[in-house]
């Protein structure tokens, strides 16, 4: 096969630097997969890896470019006397066929920080010759015929036959991922193509659950149909006087509840015959030990398994959240820098926290202030977030240090949040867990709770039609746009509303305290904003830039659209003035947020920057 053309460009936008490779093959090459990409440097004899190894997975067919960026800071830490940049990366094709590609730049002559910039030299190798040859004499495949309620033990034997060397493209497990039947095939159809093109080599995981299945005794019928070689694993739970069908009980199998000697004989039996197949080396014993092991103790017996599992699941992960320092500069970044050019490392003022599961529970797709820290979380293994807020100088580090909204964490003038909100997946559903701050900087936890994502579709349209039935014709306004931003409830039909909880019985009384009238403000993005008719005043500190300043205010309730069941405009017997039903329950708050209004008309305060609130006086 002709060997794939590519060509690299280094451009500019923005103070920043892009890589865009483009596949510039005169014949049509699809599917191409970028590998990796290291960036280094050439100096005499020696090699400086610049950037770290990545994994960015793209197809390129023919002419297409695929882009990516790297910080420019790193183009400036060439070392003088560097002739040259090269970046190598591997990929491969729809074929399988690997190729490793060099690209370089000369930079002996470049002084400069935009010295990478313009078209690479590019150099395309092919790795590994034989491989392409060995996929066309290849027909051999392994296809593990199970149920999908074993597919346990059917991952175990795809790790077994990976773990001998087989490829994954020899293997065929219609229940594991990489080994599924891909998309856009007919199953049946499928299926007949691999009896009908390959020489298989049947593994059977025999159980009651196989028995059962329709499609499980068809694929045992086609391999007997078409003299497919066997072999025979009896999964835990199932001895040999339950064999029936096609296949007879005098069959010699793996038995997986019969005595361990005769146990890791068979399986022996088993490596030495898939290694013949595919001519693979055997491994030597330490390492064929390791492989063993790892299989037994997947074949276990089923009531130990599901033991383990539900005792497991019943486990609530316990994390331990620490704060490792304060107001320091993050390692790995330089000194923030103001518009001046002076720098501000006096001004630093992050949080660094290590958070650390402290149990055997598995836990999954660990999220913490909402940043992606981890798909598989390992128990005792700390991980490193640095925070800060707004006003901070530090907020220039992003990627680095992740900028907080006091909005959703709310923090002092010191800038250490008083909560910490994780979540994660286990058993795939997902919970979070609240952490709150007490003494000496240390976080008491909240249960655990399921995470219930607001239905935004919902959410919108209540806000639409809430809009379109309260709010008056722009046309019949007579009043100015300075008018109606001093006094947003002029462009309201309605001056007062009712919040009435869904649980209210006297709907015209009010004996049992299901509902409340409220002055309207103003809509927000989170729902409808409301007076309440004691008119709370506040004391706001809140951060204007970086400086702390202070403000009388005036509390505003949120009414959020998620919280609302529905609403009647034209009231009941009791009230001619539109009736909003909510979901809040008798005796308790219907409003879950807060806005407020700075009284020397400024307007309202970004829950984001404030950091307290004191009550003054009601009226």
């Amino acid at each position: 096969m002709a060997k794939p053309k590519f060509e690299l460009r280094c451009v500019k936008e923005d103070n920043s630097i892009y890589f865009v490779i483009k596949n510039v093959s005169s014949s049509i090459i699809s599917n191409m997969t970028l590998q990796s990409f290291v960036l280094k440097e050439g100096n005499g004899d020696t090699e400086n890896i610049l950037l770290y190894n990545n994994s960015f997975p793209t197809s390129l067919g023919q002419n297409e470019e695929y882009q990516f960026k790297y910080d420019h800071k790193y183009l400036r830490q060439r070392p003088i006397g560097a002739k040259s940049f090269y970046a190598v990366f591997t990929l491969e094709d729809e074929n399988d066929n690997a190729f490793q590609c060099e690209l370089s730049k000369d930079v002996s002559n470049c002084n400069d920080t935009d010295c990478a910039l313009g078209k690479w030299e590019t150099a395309v190798s092919m790795i590994d010759e034989q491989r392409n040859e060995d996929a066309q004499t290849v027909k051999t495949k392994i296809f593990i015929s199970h149920r999908s309620k074993d597919v346990e033990y059917a991952a175990a034997m795809v790790d077994f036959l990976e773990d001998l060397g087989v490829s994954s493209r020899y293997i065929v497990c219609t229940s594991v991922p990489d080994h599924l039947i891909p998309n856009g095939k007919r199953i049946y159809e499928w299926l007949r193509e691999q009896f009908t093109n390959y020489d298989l080599h049947m593994l059977f995981l025999l159980s009651d659950n196989y028995y059962e299945s329709p499609d499980c005794l068809n694929e045992m019928g086609a391999a007997w149909v078409t003299k497919a070689d066997s072999d025979i694993i009896l999964l835990p739970g199932f001895s040999p006087d339950k064999i029936r069908g096609c296949i007879g009980q005098d069959m010699m199998a793996v038995y997986c509840d019969g005595d361990d000697e005769i146990l890791m004989d068979r399986i022996k039996q088993l490596r030495d015959k898939v290694c013949g197949e595919f001519e693979l080396n055997k491994p030597d014993d330490r390492r064929w030990g390791r492989i063993r092991d790892a299989l037994l103790k997947k074949l276990q017996k089923k009531e130990e398994i599901q033991r383990t599992e539900t005792a497991t699941q019943n486990q609530i992960p316990e994390f331990e959240i620490r704060i490792l320092e304060t107001n320091k500069q993050v390692p790995g970044t330089a000194e923030p820098i103001d518009g001046t050019g002076n720098r501000l490392s006096s001004h630093h003022k992050n949080v660094l926290f290590a958070i650390e599961l402290k149990n055997d529970v598995m836990v999954e797709n660990l999220k913490v202030f909402g940043r992606s820290i981890d798909s598989v979380v390992q128990k005792n293994q700390p991980y490193h977030i640095s925070v800060c807020y707004m006003e901070s100088p530090d907020t220039l580090l992003r990627g680095t240090v992740y900028t907080l909204s006091r909005d959703i964490y709310p923090a002092g003038a010191d800038g250490i949040p008083k909560i910490v909100i994780i979540e994660y997946s286990r058993n795939d559903v997902n919970y979070r867990q609240k952490f709150v701050l007490e003494g000496n900087h240390t976080y008491a936890s909240y249960p655990e709770e399921k995470v219930i994502r607001p239905d935004m579709e919902k959410i919108i349209q209540m806000k639409n039609e809430m809009k379109k039935d309260f709010l008056r014709n722009p046309e019949e306004l007579n009043v100015s746009s300075y008018e109606i931003s001093q006094r947003p409830v002029l462009k309201y039909i309605y001056r007062d509303v009712i919040i009435m909880s869904k649980d209210c019985q006297d709907q015209k009384w009010n004996t049992d305290g299901g509902f409340g009238r409220y002055e309207i403000y103003d809509f927000c993005d989170e729902g409808l904003l409301l007076w309440d008719y004691s008119c709370q005043q506040v004391e706001v500190e809140y951060f204007l830039r970086a400086s702390l300043s202070k403000t009388d205010a005036r509390q505003l309730l949120c009414l959020k659209y998620e919280d609302i069941i529905t609403y009647d405009m034209e009231g009941n017997s009791g009230y001619n003035i539109p009736i909003i039903y909510t979901k809040y329950e008798l005796g308790e708050n219907p409003f879950q947020k807060y806005y407020y209004l700075d009284e020397k008309g400024y307007g309202i305060i970004s829950n984001s920057v404030i950091t307290e609130v004191k009550d003054k006086t009601e009226r």
